[in-house]
Parts: structure tokens; C-alpha cells; sequence
């Protein structure tokens, strides 16, 4: 991707998300509960890590973190979702603990002034929003302290139903929901070898839409049907889980401005 269609996407979701879409906004739900403990089960994330949150929105997923007891830094571009998070964390009394703090930049920028940092990194739904996903990984390794690891839900781009509502929901627009077809097994395992990453797993799950599971005895049909159903293409989310190993490898932004010799 060109640096010209590059900035043309990052201007078309930050229009995106500068309106307050109050079903983003954190509940302590069935579903929010459900997603956040399958990545955190299979992810191994540890609470006393130094981590950090990329593309926390309005912190969803950061308040159940919190409330679990994880140390990390949530980020976030949107300036009107940074606001709001302030705003709901104030408001289900939730502190960021001593030392950490809300970060407004990106990961390429970020890349540039912290090295070898954070213990993970974890994002839910976002990487389909970034317009270069080699880039971001690349700027990711970088960060990671070595053996670092990553957690990432990303919707499966083989559910039907992600589509359906990106054109259907008046909330959404399908040309800012694209990104998910990019998020596939194999890119996502190409793009995080190429940028230094290994031990990659990509684990699918999740069927039921979130009002389902929130309903009686939803979260048990959701599990049932996790258990006997063998079409992965069928689940709703990927769980993308990676470690860190070897030095981190040049951006192509890198190798264009001639900062490598490879």
C-alpha cells in the first residue's frame, strides 16, 4: 500500500470512529465476559507483565482487563474515543494502575521512541482497521521485549454474518469493515514471519451473535455448539496468539528510506 492510499485509510477511519457507538461501550455481559476469557485462556497473557493495548476504542475490552488485574497501556488514535474512555472509566470507577497510561499515537509511531518495552500486546478487532499490516507487526516486534507475546480477536472473514451486518447495521459502513478480508489464517501467518514472530496459532471460535448468548441459557448453547461444530470457517472470531524471537526485521517503510542494507 502506497504512503498516499495509506494516509486515505487512516483519514477514512478516523472519520469512522468519531461518533460515539454506545454498543461498543463496555457491560458486563455474558458475551463481553465470554470473549475476554477465551483470549485470555488460550492467550497465557500474564496479569504482572508490562503490556499494552493497541486500538482500545473507548475501553471495552480495557475495563475487564482492568478488573482483572492486568498492568498495561491502553491506545488509541481516535482523540473522541480517548475521550470517552476517560469518561467510562471514571464512571464504572476503574483506575489504570500507578504508572501506566492512556497513549494517543500510533504503532509506527510508538515504534520510533520505545524499544524492547512491553512484555504483550493485545488488541481486539482492530487489526482489520490498519491499512498495512507487515508495518504494524514489524513495529509490534519491535516494542515487545524479546519473547514478547501477542493476543489478537479478529472476526473470521468466512462468517457470513460479519458481512451481513457491515452492510445491513446503519452503525457500520462495509469500505471501513474490508480490512477482515485481509485478516485471513494465511496473511496473518505470513505477515507475523516476516516480521520476526513464531510459535504463531490461529485458534477459531465463537457462533452465536452477541444478544443470543446474552440471553437465559445462551451461554450454553454458544458453548455447545464451540464443542461439536468441525467447520472452523463456521466460527465467528480468530484468535491470533504469536511470540516474539530473533531481532526485529526492516518496515518496508524501513527499506525504502534506505535504513537496511537488505
Amino acid at each position: 500500500m502506497t504512503s498516499e492510499r495509506k494516509g486515505r485509510w487512516i483519514a477514512r477511519q478516523e472519520i469512522y470512529y468519531s461518533k460515539i457507538d454506545r454498543s461498543l461501550l463496555y457491560r458486563d455481559s455474558p458475551w463481553q465476559n465470554y470473549i475476554v476469557n477465551r483470549v485470555l485462556d488460550r492467550s497465557g497473557l500474564e496479569q504482572d507483565a508490562l503490556g499494552l493495548e493497541i486500538g482500545a476504542g473507548m475501553g471495552r475490552y480495557s475495563i475487564h482487563l482492568l478488573e482483572r488485574g492486568f498492568n498495561f497501556d491502553p491506545s488509541e488514535l481516535s482523540e473522541v474515543q480517548v475521550d470517552e474512555m476517560h469518561r467510562q472509566l471514571e464512571a464504572h470507577h476503574v483506575e489504570l494502575p500507578v504508572g501506566r497510561k492512556i497513549i494517543r499515537s500510533s504503532l509506527e509511531e510508538m515504534a520510533e521512541t520505545v524499544s524492547n518495552h512491553y512484555g504483550y500486546v493485545v488488541g481486539f478487532n482492530v487489526l482489520h482497521h490498519i491499512s498495512d499490516l507487515p508495518s504494524a507487526f514489524s513495529s509490534i516486534r519491535t516494542i515487545l521485549t524479546e519473547g514478547g507475546s501477542i493476543a489478537f480477536q479478529e472476526p473470521n472473514p468466512c462468517y457470513i454474518l460479519h458481512h451481513v451486518q457491515a452492510i445491513a447495521d446503519p452503525r457500520r459502513r462495509f469500505r471501513e469493515e474490508l480490512g477482515m478480508l485481509r485478516c485471513t489464517r494465511s496473511g496473518l501467518t505470513r505477515s507475523l514471519h516476516a516480521a520476526g514472530f513464531s510459535e504463531i496459532r490461529i485458534h477459531a471460535y465463537g457462533f452465536l451473535p452477541p444478544f443470543v448468548v446474552d440471553t437465559r441459557g445462551g451461554m450454553r448453547l454458544e458453548e455447545w455448539v464451540n464443542r461439536i461444530n468441525p467447520v472452523t470457517s463456521a466460527f465467528a472470531y480468530l484468535l491470533v496468539t504469536a511470540r516474539a524471537s530473533g531481532p526485529p526485521r526492516p518496515t518496508t517503510a524501513d527499506r525504502r528510506a534506505g535504513l537496511t542494507g537488505r
